[in-house]
């Protein structure tokens, strides 16, 4: 259920973002969506129960649609001409090689980093820190 519940808010969430983004300031909107998505991986790394580890992923995906939509046209409106299809693929490359990063500097911090503190210690520490990480770059 962790797992579905992002895909699950970005499928519901997204027929709505396009309009959101036509009416609303973009830059706007893309900040609120940024900080709200590390308020939601801080938050599910400090979760103490079921609901709230669901409610707060179904946040990162809610708040993840945004980018969903908006980077593709961004960078097909942005980017040279002549160098699109580049541009475009480098953006669609970022999700998966993300993903891997993600996971490996969450495998790293949690086998190296052993303490009794419950907020560090486990599969906490990652979401904290992704979570600190991009508020301040909101």
């Amino acid at each position: 259920m962790l797992g579905a519940l992002p895909y699950i808010a970005l499928s519901l969430v997204s027929p709505l973002v396009g309009a959101l983004l036509q009416r609303a300031r973009v830059r706007r909107v893309l900040l609120i969506a940024v900080v709200t998505n590390g308020i939601a991986c801080a938050l599910f790394g400090l979760a103490p129960c079921a609901w709230l580890l669901q409610l707060t992923r179904f946040g990162v995906g809610l708040s993840q649609a945004f980018a969903v939509i908006y980077f593709p046209v961004w960078t097909d409106s942005k980017a040279p001409p002549e160098s699109k299809t580049f541009y475009m693929s480098m953006m669609q490359a970022g999700v998966p090689l993300g993903i891997v990063f993600g996971y490996l500097t969450g495998g790293l911090l949690t086998s190296f980093l052993r303490t009794d503190h419950a907020l560090v210690a486990g599969w906490r520490l990652p979401f904290l820190l992704q979570g600190a990480a991009l508020v301040p770059l909101g």
